[in-house]
């Protein structure tokens, strides 16, 4: 059922080696840092072919530490072994956030659109199949296998609960005729009764939520009861309720796991919240984070560096009396980090020049090792945009300092998640990764990962198929943090309130919205547009119909509100369309000297809307020149001759002895295989194609 697989990975510059498992289950898997007791990666789907054997490369562990720093230990490189759960639990002291992955990998993708009845059986039956799996595996696991001798109302009774059976079937039964007395009419029957009897009812058999949720909607129907079924799973006196972040939760649940985050002013669930022993209060975000390994001494004398560790959080050093509380439908805070490079100077002393001229109290200069020796980036306070466009605007920026054309360096924007409803995350996405807004999308950002490499490096597009409309646009986003949009740094409650997937393990600090899309500029034409440009696509997606998440429809939007973007409004050369006086503005876009080449002719695209981008012509050599292209990205394909052709299918449809309309498909033509357009499946449809195993001359 599981399989386990277990490496060490080896830290090569100081020797800390690190025990991972790849917990895998129907091409699903998820990475397991068992020294750390951490989890690395959330739930992803292997490609089709791939075995976790596959995935142990030196490309995935940089990807899964953010570091190059690591390989394979030699001496287990050609034979990582698969053990078993128990010797898992045994190596590692920690049943439960195994048995946490195991339920990850067998919760549908579906689960959320399901109602919270349903959601909750679906809990329950995979939390029983992981008992009896634990209690197979492991005969220490603690778990009984008593066989009940009587099933009444979703409830198990065992030999030695005959009166608890008893008791139950009467408690339904006597519940019941209440309920048909007031029904017909006995006046003595008071809605007092009902709730008290309700809620012994609900209290006593807790675990039978489809016979409990019957019950609730009978008596919820008779009259207002002030029941509130609360999203912790219980029901309560609607008096006794708690708003527990952007939950209600009941009043036993409040007192046992909620606790009051002070920078946020609000009650949280105890598992999102980070626990200071400094302060002795919680937090939103692990404020004792850089205490681990240093001391206060330490850490402040990091502070006062010119340039302050990779690991430097920004809320802990900076004050951000922004006078902003984001909202859906409000303003909202973001948080610049922007890359460049010192240029010819001393990256020591353009750090403290670029850090005093922004203002010392509105942003933070830190390292980062993606970038050259001499770079670093700019991380701000979380501010509104007049604040940053203020900041920027007046920022007397060197000459000798580089962004451009290093090849490294980018413009991140986070935003406060709080400015999204799911409707208006759902269209965001759309609008920033959609195919038909390439050239759009990559004329203010300086790149695009559908025409340049680097691009691809750092912020993916999200899968074609995903955009159909916004709900499948959210459901279906990449859990990956280098995306076009990044939601890694969201919170599980945040995640869940704007409807991702919960296939992905949400456990971030800051709450935000990452924009990665951008090139990083010091032209200030460039530079103000890239911000501006940041949260009017927030504010164009709150109103424009989703059919209308285009360029063109950006622009017109533009007009109508150019007053509140004016480095936007220079960028496109709009005016507003209240403007009585005819104005002619010269596009920045055109006129910026980094401005943006076209885009070279396409030597590959996506076929079919796929996520994996085919070359347009892979050389036949025998055959094999297919064969590697296809086991260097991990893909399953097979050979067909129909009609005389020769054809190489990778078979999206999920047949691979009949040829559908989604799959990909070359055609050989002398020396090369050539990708077909998707009017070429219709054609060769009608054919019966026979598989050849074989290809050679």
């Amino acid at each position: 059922m599981f399989q386990i697989t277990r490496f060490v990975m080896e830290d090569f510059i100081d020797s800390l080696d690190q025990i991972i498992y790849i917990v895998s289950l129907n091409q699903r898997y998820m990475v397991y840092n068992a020294s750390r007791r951490r989890l690395v990666r959330p739930t992803v789907q292997m490609a089709a072919g791939f075995t976790p054997l596959d995935l142990i490369t030196t490309d995935n562990l940089s990807a899964w530490t953010r570091t190059s720093r690591y390989r394979v230990n030699p001496d287990e490189a050609l034979a990582p072994r698969t053990i078993t759960y128990q010797e898992a639990v045994v190596e590692s002291h920690d049943r439960y956030d195994i048995h946490q992955m195991m339920r990850s990998l067998l919760t549908p993708r579906s689960i959320e659109d399901r109602d919270r009845t349903t959601r909750n059986e679906l809990s329950h039956r995979i939390d029983r199949v992981i008992e009896g799996y634990a209690r197979n595996h492991d005969a220490s696991s603690g778990y009984s296998d008593h066989q009940p001798c009587a099933q009444f109302k979703g409830g198990f009774y065992y030999e030695n609960s005959t009166m608890q059976f008893v008791l139950a079937r009467k408690t339904y039964r006597d519940f019941g005729r209440l309920v048909a007395r007031a029904k017909a009419g006995d006046e003595s029957i008071t809605n007092d009764e009902l709730r008290s009897r309700f809620f012994e009812l609900a209290n006593r058999y807790s675990d039978a939520s489809s016979p409990i949720a019957n019950a609730f909607s009978v008596i919820d129907a008779m009259g207002d009861m002030d029941i509130t079924y609360c999203d912790c799973g219980h029901y309560e006196h609607s008096d006794n309720t708690h708003d527990v972040r952007r939950d209600t939760w009941c009043d036993s649940c409040f007192d046992d796991d909620a606790v009051f985050c002070e920078d946020n002013d609000e009650y949280w669930p105890r598992d999102d919240a980070y626990y200071s022993e400094r302060d002795d209060c919680y937090y939103s975000y692990d404020r004792d984070e850089d205490d681990d390994d240093d001391d206060d001494d330490d850490r402040d004398n990091d502070r006062n560096q010119p340039i302050m560790s990779y690991s430097t959080n920004v809320l802990h050093v900076l004050d951000y009396p922004s006078g902003i509380t984001s909202s859906h439908f409000g303003e909202f805070t973001m948080g610049i980090e922007l890359e460049m490079t010192s240029g010819d100077h001393n990256s020591n002393e353009a750090a403290e020049s670029v850090r005093s001229r922004l203002g010392s109290d509105y942003c933070i200069i830190k390292s980062d090792g993606s970038l050259p020796d001499n770079g670093f980036e700019v991380v701000t306070s979380p501010q509104g945009l007049a604040k940053h466009i203020e900041k920027f605007k007046a920022w007397e920026i060197d000459p000798a300092y580089r962004a451009w054309n290093t090849g490294k360096c980018g413009t991140h924007v986070h935003i406060d998640s709080r400015g999204f409803t799911q409707l208006t995350l759902g269209k965001f996405l759309m609008f920033i990764n959609s195919a038909g807004n390439v050239d759009f999308i990559r004329k203010i950002a300086g790149r695009h990962p559908s025409v340049d490499d680097q691009a691809r490096s750092y912020c993916a597009a999200e899968h074609q198929s995903i955009l159909i409309n916004p709900k499948t646009a959210v459901k279906g986003k990449s859990g990956e943090r280098y995306r076009m949009v990044n939601m890694c740094n969201l919170g599980s409650r945040e995640a869940k309130r704007l409807g991702l997937s919960m296939d992905n393990s949400y456990n971030g600090k800051y709450n935000t919205v990452e924009l990665r899309i951008f090139k990083a500029s010091l032209k200030k034409e460039r530079l103000l547009a890239q911000i501006e440009f940041t949260h009017a696509s927030v504010m164009f997606c709150r109103v424009a119909s989703w059919r209308d998440l285009n360029g063109t429809s950006f622009v017109k939007w533009l007009k109508t509100v150019a007053g509140q973007y004016p480095a936007l409004t220079k960028w496109y050369g709009v005016r507003n369309v209240h403007t009585s006086t005819p104005t002619v503005i010269a596009p920045a876009q055109d006129t910026c000297t980094d401005a943006v080449p076209l885009a070279p002719s396409p030597s590959a695209r996506y076929a079919h809307g796929h996520d994996h981008r085919y070359l347009s012509e892979i050389p036949y050599d025998d055959g094999d020149g297919m064969r590697d292209y296809a086991n260097r990205y991990g893909l399953y394909f097979t050979f067909f001759r129909v009609i005389g052709l020769e054809l190489a299918v990778f078979p999206y449809g999920g047949n691979d002895e009949h040829i559908s309309d989604i799959d990909v498909i070359y055609v050989r033509d002398n020396d090369m295989w050539r990708l077909q357009e998707d009017s070429f499946n219709e054609l060769i449809m009608g054919h019966s194609p026979v598989s050849a195993n074989s290809v050679s001359e």
